[in-house]
């Protein structure tokens, strides 16, 4: 009786919150939107994505916080360069912005076209009155944006990868993006299993009477699960902590209602095979005979033909981030937050990302996409993201970044529990 009154009065809190968002985000003050400090779209797209690129520099007299990046010449200088003004150490829009690019520029005498160096200063309202430099031409600084954008999009997005085996079939990678996460650390953490060695065994806390009453944190469900060599969070889920979407572990529903909106599904074991091997195995009454996971990433809105989810035995239903066509799956929004995906390689291999930083999902489709992946689908982010790696040293990854339900966003320092993670567990 506690727990039903005690659940309804989270629900009833919930709703609250949940009305009082919507009324924000409808008269657009959530999510740090800034439509109307822009003189139009275009300006306001080229200002989000460079603000991906650049790196904290310090604070100016004022005390307000710089960030920048620049692109240097063969003589070791600037020749491009920007910096962003931020009134607060967490806000994602600039409140100024300072950009240094090449301009054309005709020599009258001997009519060839050069090049200078011009710099341009602007500040909220972007690209009206505040423009100063060369006439205040809103066109010249979207040409300078758009040119610095394309010059930074051809060089690498993240530093090498260079994968460590931390045993036969799982390699680990810790490299820092380039471009992505726009506030706190720019690590990335990529853990890479092959499905020779490995099985994906989603595991939900309505599975035990003592796990339900006692919610675990990634700590607490490293010691649950003995078998699983990594964990990290799965998909997300709803104010009564059931997953949003279908879970499902060698044919037993942890959740069986679709979410209709998701594409995505990580599937494993189809059943006709996996049935067909318990029967051979229990025939032969042998302990080390095993069956390779062939797990893949199914995309209903692009899938022609072939197996649909059902026809599996394990089953993670999340969004779609990055297709195999190579297209953004998400909205490219201003909410920042820690993130994690599941991503599928050429080679079959499984990709478990960690973002710990923030950065939108936009931004992290864009990452994925200059990783040598196929399709990508996204897990839960914000506080939830969390991985645990096993061992005699164990590892544990937490992200600190996430948005409240009004858009506000905060960074704290300690985990939520997780109703659902997702563990890779090696084949007998």
């Amino acid at each position: 009786m506690i727990r039903f009154v005690c659940q309804t009065i989270y629900l009833l809190c919930f709703a609250a919150l949940f009305f009082t968002g919507c009324l924000a985000l409808a008269s657009g003050k959530a999510g740090g939107g800034q439509v109307d400090d822009f003189a139009d779209e275009n300006l306001r797209a080229l200002i989000w994505h460079l603000g991906g690129w650049l790196s904290p520099v310090g604070t100016d007299s004022a005390g307000r916080f710089l960030r920048s990046v620049a692109l240097k010449g063969p003589d070791g200088a600037d020749t491009l360069k920007l910096t962003m003004v931020f009134k607060e150490a967490l806000d994602s829009w600039p409140m100024a912005l300072e950009v240094s690019c090449r301009a054309p520029k005709v020599d009258i005498q001997s009519k060839n076209d050069l090049t200078e160096l011009i710099t341009l200063s602007d500040a909220r309202p972007f690209g009206r009155e505040n423009l100063s430099g060369h006439n205040g031409r809103k066109e010249l600084l979207a040409d300078c944006l758009s040119a610095f954008a394309s010059q930074l999009g051809q060089g690498p997005w993240l530093e090498p990868l260079y994968f460590v085996p931390i045993e036969p079939g799982l390699f680990l990678a810790e490299t820092s993006a380039r471009f992505g996460p726009r506030l706190g650390s720019k690590d990335i953490i990529i853990f890479k299993a092959s499905p020779d060695y490995f099985r994906l065994s989603p595991y939900h806390e309505s599975e035990k009477d003592q796990w339900r009453d006692s919610p675990a944190t990634i700590r607490l469900w490293a010691q649950r699960l003995p078998k699983a060599l990594l964990i990290i969070n799965a998909g997300q889920y709803y104010p009564d902590r059931s997953y949003m979407g279908i879970l499902r572990r060698e044919g037993l529903n942890l959740s069986a209602k679709p979410h209709r909106s998701w594409m995505g599904y990580v599937v494993q074991d189809k059943i006709e095979s996996l049935e067909s091997f318990k029967q051979q195995s229990d025939e032969q009454s042998t302990e080390n005979d095993s069956i390779a996971s062939d797990w893949r990433l199914i995309d209903l809105d692009t899938m022609a033909s072939g197996a649909g989810p059902e026809e599996y035995a394990t089953v993670i239903q999340s969004y779609m981030v990055l297709d195999q066509f190579g297209r953004v799956r998400v909205q490219k929004t201003d909410r920042l937050a820690s993130r994690s995906a599941l991503a599928i390689d050429q080679d079959g291999d499984i990709w478990i990302v960690l973002a710990p930083g923030a950065l939108s999902l936009g931004d992290l489709a864009l990452l994925l996409s200059h990783m040598p992946v196929v399709s990508a689908m996204g897990l839960d982010g914000g506080l939830e993201t969390q991985v645990a790696l096993k061992g005699l040293e164990p590892k544990f990854w937490l992200g600190s970044h996430t948005n409240n339900i009004l858009g506000n966003f905060m960074t704290k320092d300690f985990p939520p529990s997780l109703p659902a993670v997702i563990a890779l567990e090696r084949l007998p």
